[in-house]
């Protein structure tokens, strides 16, 4: 404990009865000195200012009371220009504006200097918990909507200048159809020190059975609609509602088990986009598009959302072709493999709000093998089902000891175990001499492996005079060999 509370003291910033919420912590090279904001909610709400030598402290009060240019408090942020080292803070004006105020050279006040910015008259519109961040010289500001602690639909702006004009993008979440943010309100962003362009945010998730709670509405994001229209009504100008108990009931939230998430960001141009898919693999993700600018920048016209069949092939009476239509996810007739609970491996960065808690990935090839990493490092309780005696025998043959060690950490391993039947609660299995076991888990991931599209590569056989199959549509493999495939390919032509 850095900052101990004042148990004595009922006026003090620091008693607990004070509410002390979201520290922020920040070094001022000209001072020397690590300086600390804390937002106390007590009444009246205010900022709390202290410093330290050393980042761990001890820690003195130096300005027990602070209201920015005389505004009201509530989430915020601090960042500090690289160039000067002049510091900013953002918060809340709650239910109203964000406002950006330059702090002092000390970093310990403001000097009176601000600007406000995205004005709603009231929530669930108004905008909360600012997070600065900075890429390319631009800044970005991820908010929040006002709906007590159920999530809701985040908003990112982008300006060239501390305070403006800015410009909003809208929702960063890319095919978050329950509108929640993923179930998250992010808290903080920063660039990740070994990689070239990745950035994590680290978002709080103050409800992590929300989904369980709210069942399919969720999903929908009928149950977030349902809960904006409540709180539309509570602070609407001419608004006679009356808070009730049952109210009051809705709106509790159990703190002590509330978690943090990580969401890895990713650009399109200046678009920040919350990543779709495994964040570790990130890598991968950024060769796919470094081959697609490869090609583009080599005049290869590219056609997307284009089904392919031989009378299209045909009608550019093509001297070559190449097939790489790759392979689909199988999905073997197993009792309940149908069911609403269970998610297809390659479709999960589009259905990830449907994965609750606790998870049975069906499937220990590499692919199962990644995902339930990710799950395990995500927080869930992760079971992993193989029916042969190893995992991911086609994994790397160096990736795969440190795959190994992973799944280690983060997983439960049922290898020997024979898949009969999927159910609401988990997998029935057996396991030798007709014994059963059912493995427990309400979300269950199909990654019991891949096939060829061979319907596609047998209607385009012939379809050219030079005709070559690659990738996962000649044999199920990894990318190493597509890309070696596709390369000898060309050079056959």
């Amino acid at each position: 404990m850095i900052i101990p509370p004042d148990t004595e003291d009922k006026s003090f910033p620091l008693h607990p009865s004070a509410m002390m919420d979201r520290p922020h912590i920040v070094y001022n090279q000209c001072t020397r000195k690590y300086v600390a904001w804390l937002k106390i909610m007590g009444e009246p709400p205010c900022f709390a200012v202290l410093e330290a030598d050393q980042i761990l402290g001890p820690y003195t009060m130096v300005n027990p009371r602070v209201n920015p240019c005389g505004m009201a408090v509530g989430d915020f942020d601090i960042a500090v220009a690289p160039e000067d080292g002049k510091a900013y803070l953002f918060s809340e004006r709650p239910h109203v504006t964000i406002y950006c105020a330059d702090l002092n050279t000390e970093y310990t006040d403001a000097t009176g200097m601000y600007t406000e910015h995205f004005p709603h008259i009231a929530p669930p519109a108004s905008r909360e918990a600012p997070v600065h961040f900075m890429r390319n010289g631009l800044h970005y500001l991820v908010t929040s909507g006002t709906s007590g602690y159920h999530p809701n639909p985040s908003e990112v702006p982008v300006s060239e200048l501390w305070h403006g004009p800015w410009r909003v993008q809208g929702n960063p979440h890319v095919n978050d159809n329950s509108r929640t943010s993923f179930n998250s309100q992010i808290t903080s962003v920063f660039k990740h020190p070994f990689k070239k362009d990745l950035y994590i945010a680290l978002a709080d998730r103050w409800m992590p059975n929300l989904r369980e709670k709210e069942g399919p509405a969720f999903d929908t994001g009928e149950a977030y609609e349902k809960f904006a229209q409540r709180f539309e009504k509570i602070f609407a100008p001419d608004s006679d509602f009356v808070f009730s108990p049952e109210d009051a009931k809705e709106m509790f939230i159990n703190s002590s088990i509330s978690d943090y998430v990580w969401l890895p960001l990713r650009f399109e141009g200046d678009q920040v986009r919350s990543e779709r898919a495994l964040p570790f693999k990130y890598e991968m993700y950024q060769l796919a598009g470094t081959y697609a600018k490869l090609a583009k920048d080599a005049g290869v016209e590219i056609r997307t959302n284009t089904a392919v069949d031989r009378a299209y092939a045909e009608s550019f009476a093509p001297d070559a072709l190449i097939i790489a239509a790759g392979s689909a996810p199988l999905v073997p007739p197993i009792p309940g493999l149908d069911g609403d609970n269970v998610v297809v491996v390659n479709n999960y960065y589009r259905e990830e709000e449907k994965v609750g808690e606790d998870v049975v990935v069906f499937g220990g090839g590499l692919a199962g093998c990644e995902c339930a990493i990710h799950l395990g490092q995500l927080g869930k309780k992760v079971h992993l089902i193989e029916m042969r005696q190893e995992l991911a025998p086609d994994a790397n043959v160096r990736h795969r000891p440190l795959l190994l060690k992973e799944i280690e950490k983060y997983v439960t391993v049922h290898t020997g175990y024979k898949g009969l039947e999927v159910r609401d609660d988990g997998i029935l299995c057996e396991i030798g001499e007709g014994k059963q076991v059912l493995v427990p888990g309400h979300s269950i991931i199909c990654a019991l492996g891949q096939r060829s599209r061979t319907d596609v590569v047998e209607e385009l056989r012939t379809a050219a005079p030079f005709v070559r199959v690659i990738g996962d549509a000649a044999k199920v493999s990894t990318i190493t060999n597509a890309v070696y495939w596709g390369y000898h390919a060309a050079l056959d032509i």
